[in-house]
């Protein structure tokens, strides 16, 4: 077949078929857009650029450079890059619209920056979207400007009386912002409130400083204080902001109830020798049983009875304790009561109710002082 001229490049070439017009052959050129150096095949349709990216830029130029359009930000004629662009993206420089009389650089664009700062977008946002006006503050009553539609309360501080101790106390905004809260000086006023506890007003303070009171019993009485003693004394338990290692909570052993009533005993009468978990009682069966507290001397004893494992009134009632066994009940109590007659021990029984309440007290005098007046050998101090 004889050779042809290229029809793109000029130089001669054999062609492989008879309608052959281009030399196929790779030619050294340069990027209409950069410039750079690169291989393309002379062919029909010859590559102008090096690079996709190139070629939609190049693209781009060149409608720019037959187009031009108006502003829709400054109104000022620019040459579009897209057919689709309506900013001019110059930068500018502006006054900051917060008030604030400082510049700020930005381009002209749909959405340009207009503050110099956040807080002064802030502040212009209050003045002119939300359109926010001033409001009476609920604690206080002075009337101020709120931050957001939601705002009730002032940022001033603000001194109100304990709902339940009358003590003087700064409100804390934030908490009342959240929950609605200020009417109680601490969360030690706020428990003994919402659990309705009969908690003595004037013992208050003492209950805000329970650590402290905690170390003065034990100095006064030469033990921990039980969670039992903190319930008779103050009417609700020790709170969990405690330091529960000046407490003596200890679930082995003699029951926190037993202790109490122990330590009244030892506080009244501190010359009577009183024995913990002893067993001088026999059933008609032979079986051993357990006087919680007992006073040789006066051949009486006390049985404590707490209301999660002892019942009043049935012999059937569930325990709520884990094991869910059957709590000892009225036969139980009665079996005991005659084995301590038969021994010669007059038995009496204090509730855990009779505890909390204040009446363990009494019950205990009551006992001990008709037994200590019925003995011969004891005088009644």
């Amino acid at each position: 077949m004889d050779s042809r001229e290229c029809g793109n490049c000029g130089e001669g070439f054999v062609p492989s078929k008879h309608n052959q017009l281009y030399c196929l052959q790779l030619r050294q050129a340069r990027c209409e857009f950069c410039s750079a150096p690169f291989e393309r095949i002379c062919g029909t349709k010859t590559k102008q650029t090096c690079s996709k990216s190139c070629s939609s830029r190049l693209i781009r130029r060149q409608q720019a450079e037959r187009s031009t359009a108006n502003c829709v930000g400054c109104g000022d004629d620019f040459q579009q890059k897209i057919s689709a662009q309506i900013y001019c993206n110059r930068v500018l420089s502006v006054d900051c619209e917060g008030g604030c009389g400082l510049q700020v650089d930005t381009t002209c664009s749909k959405s340009p920056k207009r503050f110099c700062t956040p807080s002064c977008r802030q502040l212009h946002m209050r003045a002119t979207s939300y359109e926010l006006s001033a409001k009476d503050c609920v604690i206080c009553g002075e009337n101020f400007v709120p931050q957001s539609s939601k705002s009730m309360v002032c940022d001033r501080e603000h001194l109100q009386q304990c709902a339940l101790c009358g003590r003087s106390f700064s409100v804390n905004i934030q908490r009342w912002k959240a929950e609605r809260l200020g009417v109680y000086c601490s969360n030690s006023c706020s428990t003994a409130v919402t659990r309705g506890s009969a908690i003595d007003p004037s013992k208050i303070t003492e209950y805000r400083e329970i650590d402290r009171w905690a170390v003065q019993f034990l100095l006064g009485n030469g033990q921990k204080p039980s969670p039992v003693d903190v319930q008779s004394y103050f009417g609700v338990g020790i709170p969990s902001r405690a330091n529960f290692s000046l407490f003596k909570i200890d679930r082995r052993g003699r029951s926190g109830f037993e202790s109490h009533v122990l330590r009244l005993l030892t506080e009244k009468w501190p010359n009577l020798t009183v024995l913990s978990n002893k067993r001088p009682l026999r059933s008609t069966s032979g079986k051993v049983l357990e006087i919680d507290l007992w006073i040789p001397d006066l051949r009486i004893g006390f049985e404590i009875q707490d209301l999660a494992t002892h019942s009043r009134d049935s012999d059937t009632e569930l325990s709520p304790m884990p094991w869910s066994e059957l709590k000892k009940g009225p036969s139980y109590h009665l079996a005991k009561k005659e084995a301590a007659d038969r021994a010669g021990i007059e038995l009496f029984e204090i509730w855990e109710d009779d505890i909390l309440t204040g009446g363990a007290q009494a019950a205990l005098e009551s006992a001990i002082v008709a037994a200590l007046c019925a003995s011969d050998e004891v005088s009644v101090p």
